[in-house]
């Protein structure tokens, strides 16, 4: 694996990728199933195609709540009794950049109280340091997270950009989280490159409309 392949692996333990799952479906009396919200291809630019993240799991962290938050919101299931989920990546080439999207169904009342938990958290990360000791060699990465004003694209919105760097590569991933009704979209945009800003926003709003039609 190449040092640059490397970095997308750690980096994707530590921006909120959704590893490419099953999707479930949406709780009864929703108007459409929840898998039906979330992005396709036809829904980005041209040459994205799918794939499935691999997730490492770091070994320490500086800001543990930081790093659990991030991690909470894509990689760990729903604890929660109710709670689903659906899941879908997409790549432009082995080298990026990465569209990754999640959508968690809750019962009525609680997706609120999820969102506000989960930005209440993230709003209090600044910089901090992830260390990898498996496998070997020992490998520490730099993270930073701040928030970012963003078009507001659901009832809720929140978003962040986020920097992963190891030595001189760093990765830049700007997160966004939209609620609606009982639904929240947690939608990573990840590059090498500076994001051009209107189709972040393009792919932010078109996600966002999908996940309203689920009802």
């Amino acid at each position: 694996m190449s040092h640059r392949r490397t970095l997308v692996t750690a980096a994707v333990a530590l921006t909120l990728l959704a590893t490419a799952q099953p999707a479930v479906a949406a709780p009864a009396g929703s108007a459409a199933p929840l898998s039906s919200g979330l992005l396709t291809r036809a829904d980005l630019p041209a040459g994205y195609s799918r794939f499935t993240p691999s997730y490492q799991k770091y070994q320490s962290s500086t800001a543990p709540t930081c790093s659990s938050t991030l991690d909470g919101l894509e990689f760990s299931k729903p604890r929660r009794r109710g709670v689903q989920y659906a899941t879908v990546a997409y790549a432009k080439g082995e080298t990026g950049p990465w569209v990754m999207e999640t959508l968690r169904s809750y019962r009525s009342g609680s997706a609120k109280k999820a969102f506000d938990q989960a930005v209440a958290k993230l709003r209090k990360c600044r910089d901090f340091e992830q260390t990898y000791t498996r496998p070997k060699p020992r490998r520490t990465v730099a993270v930073s997270v701040r928030g970012v004003r963003f078009p507001a694209v659901a009832t809720q919105t929140w978003a962040a950009g986020i920097a992963v760097a190891e030595g001189s590569l760093v990765l830049t991933n700007v997160l966004v989280l939209a609620r609606h009704k009982n639904k929240i979209m947690i939608l990573s945009q990840l590059g090498y490159e500076a994001p051009d800003a209107g189709t972040l926003t393009a792919i932010a709003r078109r996600a966002a409309a999908k996940m309203r039609a689920t009802g």
